[in-house]
């Protein structure tokens, strides 16, 4: 078996498809935008302070579990011994 993704496999915003679907999207909406701006204004600072709360939920997406980011679970988080001098027993 080849390990080429397959159209079944991809997700919708990686096919043909769903990026020109995005594109005319985001036309569309740059498009209403610009005709619209003295009704869109008002609302920015909202969607700024939406926008707080949806780029951490979003960014926070892959973090995995507790003990990442070098949380106490890590092995290496001691000091490093100097290797002169008396050893150990």
């Amino acid at each position: 078996m080849s390990d080429e993704p397959t159209l079944h496999s991809l997700p919708w915003h990686r096919t043909r498809g769903g990026q020109t679907l995005l594109v005319v999207l985001g036309l569309a909406g740059l498009y209403a935008l610009v005709e619209h701006w003295a009704h869109a204004a008002p609302f920015l600072p909202w969607l700024l302070i939406l926008g707080c709360p949806l780029a951490h939920l979003f960014m926070h997406r892959g973090h995995g579990s507790l003990g990442g980011h070098g949380g106490p679970g890590r092995q290496d988080d001691g000091p490093e011994r100097p290797s002169g001098g008396k050893k150990d027993a």
